[in-house]
């Protein structure tokens, strides 16, 4: 909520999450958080006297702190090694997002070698001890995904290629979540189009085609289409 919003408790309760979750992504899992409203008067009545004045007491609680670092993955030959300099490096700091960017820098530093490394998702699992110390758990999911086809849709006066260019998904390749996401981004920033998504259809086993669905907009016209 910003000053000069309409007042709900909707929008009131859906903050406290939102706070949350920023202090976790610092390294703080016991925050407190209650928002308080309190009547005021404005200085100036523009449209209403009714007026609130929406406040959060937040208490961020205890930094948490890394106990244990528990790594899965499929190549066992290499699995205890990584964990075990994780362990070495990592122990002691706070489970925060910088902290899991680190630890995800260091597995695939380790798994550089292998020539689809950056098609695997490394995920984190945690459990918080009473004493905040953290047992976190990284499992590093090899599961490869390709493009099959890439469908254009919505486009009019836009040729397919001017927005296929500005993607990173390329038909029979692998990709991540990452170039996903650029990839939106980048239709979404072309001045030609009012607004863009992108969606993935599981056709197969790893394999999906990518619906492109855009909207365009409506003086703009490139030419060569015809």
């Amino acid at each position: 909520m910003f000053s000069d919003d309409l007042f709900s408790e909707q929008a009131m309760e859906e903050g406290v999450p939102r706070l949350r979750s920023f202090y976790e992504s610092k390294g703080y899992y016991s925050s407190k958080i209650r928002p308080h409203l309190q009547d005021v008067k404005p200085k100036q009545r523009i449209w209403s006297n009714r007026y609130k004045s929406l406040n959060y007491d937040i208490d961020a609680g205890p930094l948490s702190e890394i106990k244990s670092i528990t790594l899965t993955d499929s190549d066992a030959e290499t699995t205890l090694a990584i964990e075990k300099q994780l362990n070495e490096n990592m122990v002691g700091l706070p489970y925060s997002q910088d902290t899991k960017l680190k630890i995800e820098k260091s597995i695939r530093q380790a798994l550089k070698d292998d020539q689809n490394i950056d098609y695997y998702r490394v995920l984190f699992s945690y459990h918080l001890l009473p004493d905040n110390q953290v047992e976190v758990k990284v499992n590093v999911d090899r599961t490869l995904h390709k493009i099959r086809y890439i469908h254009i849709y919505g486009n009019k006066n836009t040729m397919d290629i001017a927005i296929r260019r500005v993607l990173l998904l390329e038909e029979a390749k692998l990709f991540n979540q990452g170039m996903l996401q650029s990839s939106i981004r980048r239709v979404k920033n072309l001045p030609y189009l009012k607004n863009a998504d992108i969606t993935l259809m599981e056709v197969g086993q790893g394999e999906f085609d990518a619906i492109v669905k855009v909207n365009e907009v409506a003086t703009f016209q490139i030419e060569g289409k015809g």
